[in-house]
C-alpha cells in the first residue's frame, strides 16, 4: 500500500474536530469524577449514585435529546464517544449512565406526551431521577414477541402482571419502562415507578465482570397503573417501535467495548515498553 493510499484511508477515521474536542471533555469527567470512584464500587458492587446528578448537570445523559427537555443535540456519535471514554475507566458504571442516556428514556422520548416528558425525561436527563428499560425475562430477550409480562384493562386503570430480569439500573431506578404484552398480538409500555405497590426488585443479580452496574430481578404483582402510565398508543406498540430502542443501545455497548479494548491495549503497551526480559 503506498502512502498515499494510507494517507485517504486514514481519512476515512477521522472524526470532526468538535467531536474530538468533546471526547476531550469526556474524558475529563471520566478521568477527574468516575476513576477516583470506580474502584470502590467495583469491588463492593454498588454504584456511586451521584454521578448521575454530575453527569447531567455536564449535559452529558442528553446528548441525542431535544434542547426542550434538557437535552444538547449532539448526536448519536458524541454519545458513542462518552460511552467510549468513560468505558476507558468503569465498564460498570459507564452502563448505568449509558441506560440513563439512552436505552431508559428513548421510548419516552419518542413516543411519550409532553405531560409524561415533563414527569419523567426532563428529570431523568438532569440526573435527578434514574431511569431503567425492562424487556427481558426469564424466557424471552430480544425475542420480544415471546415476552410473558402482561397488562390488562380493569375499569379506568391497567393491571400489570410478570416478572424481568437482567435489567440494568433496575435496582436503583425511580422509573422503569416496561414492556408487556396487550392482547394476543400487541404491545404496551407502561412507566412503573419505584414505590407503586405491587412492584419490587426482588434481587440484584451478582456478575464476574462490571460488578459496579446494578442489574435487577423486576417483579410486578397486579401493579394498578392509570392512563397517565402507558406511553404507548391506545391501540399498542408495534415490536419495531420497542426494538428500536434495543437496536440503537447496541450501537453503545460496541462503543463501550472499544473503550476497554482500547484502555487494554494503552496498558499492555506501557508495560511491554517497560519490562526487562532476557537482559534486554
Amino acid at each position: 500500500m503506498s502512502a498515499t493510499q494510507v494517507r485517504e484511508l486514514d481519512g476515512l477515521f477521522q472524526l470532526p474536530s468538535e467531536v474530538e474536542d468533546f471526547r476531550g471533555s469526556a474524558r475529563a469527567f471520566a478521568e477527574r469524577d468516575v476513576a477516583p470512584l470506580a474502584e470502590h464500587a467495583e469491588q463492593t458492587g454498588t454504584f456511586p449514585i451521584e454521578l448521575f446528578k454530575r453527569a447531567g448537570d455536564l449535559g452529558l445523559l442528553g446528548l441525542q435529546f431535544d434542547s426542550e427537555w434538557g437535552g444538547s443535540e449532539a448526536g448519536l456519535l458524541p454519545d458513542m464517544i462518552f460511552r467510549e471514554e468513560v468505558s476507558r475507566v468503569c465498564a460498570g458504571i459507564a452502563a448505568g449512565l449509558g441506560i440513563q442516556g439512552q436505552i431508559g428514556t428513548a421510548y419516552l422520548a419518542r413516543h411519550g406526551s409532553v405531560e409524561q416528558k415533563d414527569r419523567w425525561l426532563r428529570p431523568a436527563l438532569a440526573g435527578e431521577l434514574i431511569t431503567a428499560w425492562a424487556v427481558t425475562e426469564p424466557d424471552a430477550g430480544s425475542d420480544v414477541r415471546s415476552i410473558r409480562t402482561s397488562v390488562r384493562k380493569d375499569g379506568d386503570s391497567f393491571v400489570l402482571n410478570g416478572r424481568k430480569t437482567f435489567i440494568t439500573n433496575g435496582p436503583i431506578a425511580g422509573a422503569i419502562g416496561v414492556v408487556a404484552k396487550q392482547g394476543d398480538d400487541q404491545f404496551a409500555v407502561f412507566v412503573v415507578e419505584a414505590g407503586d405497590e405491587g412492584y419490587s426488585c426482588e434481587r440484584t443479580l451478582e456478575k464476574l465482570g462490571c460488578r459496579s452496574s446494578q442489574v435487577g430481578e423486576l417483579v410486578f404483582d397486579n401493579v394498578r397503573l392509570d392512563e397517565s402510565r402507558r406511553l404507548s398508543p391506545p391501540e399498542g406498540s408495534t415490536v419495531e417501535a420497542i426494538l428500536d430502542v434495543l437496536i440503537r443501545g447496541r450501537v453503545l455497548i460496541a462503543a463501550a467495548s472499544l473503550g476497554v479494548a482500547g484502555k487494554a491495549f494503552d496498558l499492555g503497551l506501557a508495560y511491554a515498553k517497560q519490562r526487562e526480559a532476557f537482559g534486554r
